[in-house]
């Protein structure tokens, strides 16, 4: 079963891929994305990282060792359809409501059923942290619930660590990363 998370925002500029990787950063994952993303270039698809877990930074941690790792999710950008967000916005209630209606962007980030929790955590803090640096907010669909800054980050927080302590210790076998050439078209 796949499993999606809908950021809604005013939009998404080119320059908020570097405040994003900070933002990951400051809840444990080190990134690199792939070279030269900008989110009005990317026509969609399978989104590689580069991702070092910082030691103690969350419960699961330790598991993941030191070395950069390969992880990633599919990521689209496109135009809010304004019919789903009058729904949202009748949905919603106070400052979840205000965001919707100024949102004219949204991205979907998907995994599939399979992915490891290293790619689960990325996906969920990264749309978290995405919603967070472009003010706006994610959709948890699985949910049925919208999150915005710190509720977002807890959401990611809670669902990540839930799905960690759930996942057998031993199935942590997460590939290296190979290096940006290796991932190219083609190779």
């Amino acid at each position: 079963m796949s499993f999606s998370l809908t950021v809604f925002a005013p939009a998404f500029p080119d320059p908020i891929v570097s405040p994003w990787r900070e933002a990951l950063s400051e809840h444990g994952l080190v990134v690199q994305i792939w070279p030269g993303f900008q989110p009005s270039q990317w026509t969609g698809g399978f989104l590689p990282f580069s991702v070092e877990v910082r030691p103690n930074s969350f419960p699961a941690a330790n598991r993941y060792g030191t070395a950069s790792l390969l992880a990633g999710f599919e990521i689209h950008f496109h135009d809010t359809d304004p019919d789903d967000m009058e729904k949202l916005v009748a949905e919603e209630h106070g400052d979840i409501s205000t965001i919707l209606r100024t949102a004219r962007s949204e991205a979907t980030l998907m995994t599939s059923r399979g992915r490891s929790a290293l790619d689960l955590r990325l996906q969920s803090f990264a749309a978290a942290t995405l919603a967070t640096v472009a003010k706006g907010l994610v959709l948890d669909a699985q949910q049925g619930r919208c999150f915005r800054g710190l509720e977002a980050i807890a959401n990611a927080k809670r669902e990540s660590d839930r799905f960690d302590a759930q996942s057998d210790p031993n199935d942590y076998y997460i590939a290296p990363f190979p290096g940006w050439t290796v991932l190219e078209p083609g190779q």
